[in-house]
């Protein structure tokens, strides 16, 4: 991970509210470095959970969409 923890998100893909906690889980995606992005996962205002650097924003988007869908897989099982 790099430390970006305190910047400002280029893009905040999705937000979902954890039902048992009403914590909010966000994934968004940061500059890291060059031409590439990170994107992160955690919940608001904590230390990311996941992140991925990724080589620009669209494979990001991409990798964004299919981590909303395990979460949301996830929550659908709970």
């Amino acid at each position: 991970m790099t430390n970006v923890l305190r910047s400002k998100p280029v893009e905040v893909c999705w937000r979902v509210i954890e039902a048992s906690t009403t914590r909010i889980l966000t994934c968004a995606i940061f500059t890291a470095s060059n031409e590439q992005v990170e994107l992160q996962v955690g919940y608001f205002g904590g230390v990311p959970l996941h992140s991925q650097i990724m080589h620009d924003i669209e494979s990001a988007r991409v990798l964004a969409h299919n981590w909303r869908d395990t979460v949301r897989a996830i929550e659908l099982r709970s």
